[in-house]
């Protein structure tokens, strides 16, 4: 005799039930791997490079402006002005190297007849050595940070990546601005200094409640580090990421210059720095590059 066709449907409805319960489970796992508070520290991040690069088109549109109407004095200030919105995501800007180089290049860095952006405006600025073509050259910077606020604000990078670059920025804190090379004209290598190490915390905070799931302790250790950062440079000048005390209109300027501080001074800044560096240097081994993408 045949089988009934309902006798039949048993074995079938039962691995249907199986498979639909598998599906659960699985979507179940992937809300488990969900952190809402990662990716809003993702979002805020985001939120922080746009505003800075709002800010660094609006200082260097007055600069290109005081530049064009020869008020050295004036231009000056908005020179040392924007380098703190630079400061404060030059380590996302630096990941676009057809760019970066043409808005901050150093002497040494390209072939001197290339030099363009901040530091040919600083030598023409600081040292007289300007002509008709420095309103050229303030004009191109304009441009070249005005595409660079397009690009930082499309960009998309994950937590290892951007602990990976935050890494490197204040590796190259110590190479260079530490030592007095950044600014060599101007010596307001201090301001960018500062603005270097508010970039840097800032990228932290967004990586920092994985993290603190990975490895609470290393979590704790960068956050205390970076303390020790701050209060070093409050000696400096104005205090660096206190939310009570504001920038000045023309943030950066209260800051010493570089040959008004001692060697002895410099080296305790650049153990506090380097200790944030080191640690910070353990987070991709921590994190790799497993977290999803800012939406």
């Amino acid at each position: 005799m045949g089988e009934s066709p309902a006798w039949r449907a048993g074995p079938i409805v039962a691995v249907l039930v199986l498979l639909l319960a598998l599906s659960l489970s699985a979507c179940g796992s992937d809300e488990s791997q969900s952190n809402p508070r990662a990716e809003a520290a993702m979002v805020r991040y985001q939120r922080y490079l746009e505003r800075n690069s709002t800010r660094l088109v609006t200082w260097a549109t007055q600069l290109s402006d005081q530049v064009a109407a020869g008020r050295v004095t004036f231009a000056k200030s908005r020179y040392a002005s924007s380098r703190v919105p630079y400061g404060r995501i030059e380590l996302v800007a630096e990941t676009f190297e057809d760019l970066d180089p043409r808005i901050n290049a150093l002497p040494g860095d390209v072939p001197g007849q290339e030099l363009g952006g901040y530091h040919q405006l600083e030598r023409a600025l600081w040292k007289g050595a300007g002509d008709n073509g420095t309103r050229a050259t303030a004009k191109e910077l304009l441009a070249d940070v005005e595409e660079l606020q397009g690009r930082v604000t499309a960009a998309r990078l994950s937590p290892g990546q951007l602990a990976h670059s935050t890494t490197r920025q204040l590796n190259e804190v110590l190479a260079r601005e530490i030592v007095g090379l950044e600014e060599p004209y101007a010596r307001i290598d201090l301001i960018d200094t500062a603005a270097n190490v508010e970039g840097a915390k800032a990228a932290f905070r967004a990586i920092e409640p994985r993290l603190t799931e990975a490895d609470p302790d290393l979590a704790g250790e960068i956050e205390a580090s970076f303390r020790d950062a701050f209060d070093e440079l409050s000696g400096f000048g104005v205090g660096a990421w206190e939310p009570s005390l504001s920038r000045p209109g023309a943030p950066g300027t209260s800051f010493v210059l570089y040959m008004e501080r001692s060697d002895a001074e410099y080296r305790r800044l650049g153990q506090r720095i380097r200790a944030v560096a080191e640690l910070l240097a353990q987070v991709p081994d921590q994190v790799g590059e497993t977290w999803s993408r800012v939406k």
